[in-house]
């Protein structure tokens, strides 16, 4: 299962996951088009997906819905959460980009946890 971590803001989310040690990157509009410029980048992963994202409102509910209706895993994390797991590896990057990724290695622990 490949982790993909999401960090979501009124106008916009970026989105990261781990391919071959490295992070890939990419930074949607949070509206209908940019959910699906989202599932267009991972089309070519083949691998399940699991999107992880933190409850934030009403910011990320309508892209939890529309992954969740293409039958996609979805978390919705309590960012409480999420932050004491940065606070633990340390994190000390505070942008978007880092927070997905962050959010991504959180997401890869529950699943470690979860289907272990």
């Amino acid at each position: 299962m490949l982790p993909i971590g999401i960090d979501i803001s009124k106008a916009s989310f970026d989105v990261a996951f781990l391919d071959d040690d490295k992070y890939q990157n990419k930074k949607f509009k949070n509206d209908l088009k940019g959910f699906k410029n989202l599932t267009k980048w991972l089309k070519p992963i083949k691998e399940d997906k699991v999107f992880c994202m933190e409850a934030t409102g009403i910011y990320g509910v309508m892209l939890a819905k529309y992954l969740h209706q293409l039958d996609q895993r979805v978390i919705v994390a309590n960012p409480i959460k999420t932050n004491a797991f940065a606070k633990m590896e340390m994190v000390r990057n505070k942008t978007d980009k880092a927070d997905a990724q962050s959010i991504a290695r959180y997401c890869m622990h529950i699943i470690e946890e979860t289907f272990a």
